[in-house]
């Protein structure tokens, strides 16, 4: 994901967190809890945050804290990409 691309699909979002957390995508479950089981730190999340705005998404750190999970984050970037993205 560049910083103004949005992953394409959950399997592309998995591959951007794996490179937030220093794992491979295959690694990462769709349910793991990306701050206890990857210790995904509010820094690394907050630059998520800022490339996902760039790309067009309204979403805050909180929104991802509140379930950080790649299904829970497909979710909320899926129902918040602009529209032709």
């Amino acid at each position: 994901m560049s910083a103004t691309a949005l992953p394409a699909d959950a399997d592309e979002l998995r591959a951007v967190v794996a490179g937030l957390v220093g794992a491979t995508a295959d690694e990462i479950a769709d349910g793991d809890d990306l701050v206890l089981d990857w210790a995904l730190d509010s820094v690394r999340a907050m630059a998520f945050v800022g490339r996902l705005r760039e790309a067009g998404v309204s979403i805050d750190l909180m929104e991802l804290s509140d379930v950080p999970t790649v299904a829970a984050w497909w979710r909320l970037i899926a129902t918040r990409r602009p529209a032709g993205s």
